[in-house]
């Protein structure tokens, strides 16, 4: 039996979770940011993805201490953009009564 009560806010949920509408993570222009600071010698090539995935995953906000030469930098500063967009339209969502 299909519940409409529960999933009349399946759109809405999605438009304000889903990765492909709210990341930029992996699009071109970040990447071509990010590139101009990767050092080969420090073997972060992969730590930059998995912090800003662990950033978003645990819905971090506020300060994050790091200490290096910039490359993560860039991928934890823009997880927390997207983590406080993230809340920003949740709370639209429970001014609207959603």
């Amino acid at each position: 039996e299909n519940n409409p009560r529960l999933s009349q806010y399946d759109t809405i949920v999605r438009n304000t979770f889903l990765p492909s509408r709210t990341s930029s993570a992996l699009d071109s222009t970040f990447l071509s940011h990010v590139a101009s600071l990767y050092n080969p010698h420090m073997g972060v090539e992969h730590l930059g993805l998995f912090l800003y995935s662990f950033i978003k995953l645990t819905k971090t906000s506020g300060r994050i201490v790091e200490i290096g030469a910039g490359y993560t930098s860039l991928w934890i500063l823009q997880a927390l953009k997207e983590n406080e967009d993230e809340k920003r339209r949740i709370g639209k969502l429970h001014k609207a009564g959603k």
